[in-house]
Formats: C-alpha cells, sequence, structure tokens
C-alpha cells in the first residue's frame, strides 16, 4: 500500500511538471508516463491476487494519460469501501478459556427451576443439530462394522469439535477397524487443513503485503486450536503463527480493528494475560467499532477474571452492557461474572 501511495504521489508530481512546462509532452508520453505506470501497475500486483488488474491499471495509465490515472485513484479509493460493504457479517466465536465447564455449572444453576425432561430435550435438540449423536450411537453401539465406518466418515466430514472429540474416543475402542479407520478420519482432517495452509502460505510469497492472505492463514491455524485437532504442544505452535500474522496483517493495515479482536483472543488462548490487558488498553483508545469493543472488553474482563481482579472484570462488564452489544454468550457471561464480582 506504501508503494502505490507513493507512486501516485510521484504521478502527481509528474503532472505538475508536465503542466509548468519542466516537461515536454513527448518525454511525459514515452518515458516518465510509462514508466511511472510500470511502477504503480507492479505496486499494485503485490497487494492483489487477481493477474489482470495490474495489467489493466499499466494499460489505463500508459494509454489514456491524466484522466485514466484519475480514474485508477478513484477506484483504488472506493475499493476498501466497497470490500467493507460485502464483509461477512457472521458472529465470531467468542472465547470463554475459563472453562467452559464452570461456564456450564452456573448454565445449570440458572436453569435449576427447569425439570429434567426440558434439559434433556434442549441437549439432544443441539445435538441433533450437529448430527452427532446419533453416530456416537452407532459407532460405540452393537451395529454392523460398515456401518460404523460410515458413521466415522460422517464425522470426518461434520468436523466441528464434539466430531473431533468423537473420532479421538474411537482411537480407544478395542476393535482395531474403528481404531484405523478413526485415525485414517483424524489425518484426512489434518491433511485438509495443511493443504489449505499451503496454497494460502504460497501465495503470501506471491502477494507479501496481501493482509486477506494473512487473515486467512491465521484464521486456519486458529481454526486448529479450536477444534482440539492436534496435540496441545502442536496447537500452541499454531496459536505462535497465528499471532505473528494476525500481528503482520495489523502492521501492514492498521485499519483492520477487527484483528485486535483475534490478536487479544489468541493472547488468552495462550495465557499471556499481560500482553492481553496491554493490548486491550491500546485496542480500546483507537477507533475501533462497537462490536469489536464490545469483544476487546470481554476478553479483557475474562483475563481480569483469571487474575483474580474481580473488580476490574466487573467494570469491564458494566462497559459491555452500555454498549448493548448482542452477542448470547457475552451477554450470559455478564450476569455470571457480575454475580461473582
Amino acid at each position: 500500500m506504501i508503494g502505490i501511495i507513493s507512486f501516485s504521489l510521484l504521478k502527481l508530481v509528474i503532472y505538475y511538471l508536465l503542466l509548468v512546462g519542466v516537461l515536454t509532452p513527448n518525454w511525459f508520453l514515452f518515458i516518465f508516463n510509462p514508466l511511472s505506470a510500470f511502477g504503480l501497475a507492479f505496486f499494485v500486483k503485490r497487494n492483489q491476487e487477481n493477474e489482470l488488474y495490474p495489467v489493466l491499471i499499466f494499460i489505463i495509465d500508459t494509454f489514456t494519460p491524466i484522466m485514466g490515472f484519475l480514474g485508477i485513484l478513484i477506484f483504488i479509493s472506493l475499493k476498501p469501501v466497497v470490500e467493507f460493504i460485502r464483509v461477512d457479517d457472521e458472529e465470531d466465536e467468542i472465547f470463554l478459556p475459563l472453562g467452559e465447564e464452570t461456564y456450564k455449572r452456573f448454565e445449570s444453576e440458572k436453569r435449576g427451576s427447569l425439570n429434567n425432561q426440558t434439559i434433556r430435550d434442549r441437549k439432544e435438540r443441539l445435538l441433533e443439530n450437529y448430527n452427532v449423536e446419533p453416530l456416537s450411537e452407532v459407532i460405540f453401539g452393537d451395529y454392523e462394522l460398515p456401518l460404523k465406518i460410515n458413521a466415522i466418515d460422517r464425522l470426518s466430514q461434520i468436523s466441528n469439535r464434539e466430531s473431533i472429540r468423537l473420532l479421538k474416543h474411537s482411537l480407544e475402542v478395542s476393535d482395531y477397524e474403528i481404531r484405523y479407520f478413526a485415525n485414517g478420519a483424524l489425518e484426512k482432517l489434518e491433511k485438509k487443513f495443511f493443504e489449505k495452509i499451503e496454497e494460502v502460505s504460497d501465495r503470501i510469497l506471491e502477494y507479501p503485503e496481501n493482509t486477506k492472505l494473512y487473515n486467512k492463514r491465521a484464521d486456519l491455524y486458529l481454526e486448529v486450536h479450536r477444534l482440539g485437532l492436534l496435540d496441545k504442544s502442536i496447537e500452541v505452535v499454531y496459536l505462535e503463527r497465528a499471532l505473528i500474522d494476525y500481528m503482520t496483517s495489523l502492521s501492514l493495515d492498521g485499519t483492520e480493528s477487527y484483528l485486535y479482536t483475534r490478536i487479544i483472543e489468541v493472547n488468552l488462548r495462550l495465557q499471556r494475560l499481560d500482553d492481553l490487558l496491554e493490548l486491550a488498553k491500546i485496542a480500546l483508545g483507537s477507533n475501533i467499532n462497537d462490536k469489536d469493543k464490545g469483544k476487546i472488553l470481554f476478553y479483557q474482563a475474562e483475563a481480569n477474571f483469571i487474575a483474580g481482579n474481580f473488580s476490574a472484570a466487573k467494570e469491564c462488564c458494566s462497559k459491555v452492557e452500555e454498549l448493548k452489544v448482542d452477542d448470547s454468550l457475552i451477554k450470559a457471561s455478564l450476569g455470571w461474572w457480575n454475580e461473582i464480582a
């Protein structure tokens, strides 16, 4: 992006020199304009995966001087606005490291007025949505081997935390065939992530200033940890790599405020509470939207809660409530922390 801005300014200087008569039209048309157009196209290529864009920019800038360049400037300026409009508005997964078990106990107590049948019905509906519980019954129940193998294959296609947990549990059964196919399913899932990471890494080498690619690779690293797919020691390495990619992306484009939430989440997963709290202060003092601010305050409250600083956690909760963040886990957790604090 710095290169694009530099060459855009250089073009403006060249136009000024042409206007005041320092440059002759021939020098401008046949030397300075084509060279500066090539430089601009080169830096656009470093930030853009589409191979056609740099070629079009070079042609337009070279053969339609001034007006073509102004059109390119307008296009480059509006591109971030268009991408912002097209941003996927899906909710990010909120991480609750205190131990989801502790939170679940709180949740159960809060729902103590419900009868056991209601709770059981809710649990069954949840598992049915993920298509996991029926497959678990097939794998560990008294069914024929082909059905069990098919259930394992289905689990590998679902690819969520619960399905991976069941696949790992399948490695402990006495039946060799089940262990063999479960191990194959886990290896297949690992390979899928490795291939995606390798593909994005190759594209990063080609487009080293493209922040989307760093974000995509970091998201893949983080997803591996979220799913619990690998051994704990290897997952920590993946968290470290995700942190490096998110930090690199933020250094290339400081306007992507949601990166603060990702970096803070990774620090929370790594239990680097001091780094988390320091970065949270910086993030909250910058120009970020209320949605990201709410998530950062949520993580800040969680870090303070883990550290035993309940008054600070409660203060963060109050700030989140003022923002009116629309996230079910955040809302439920605020009540939990406020009660304890």
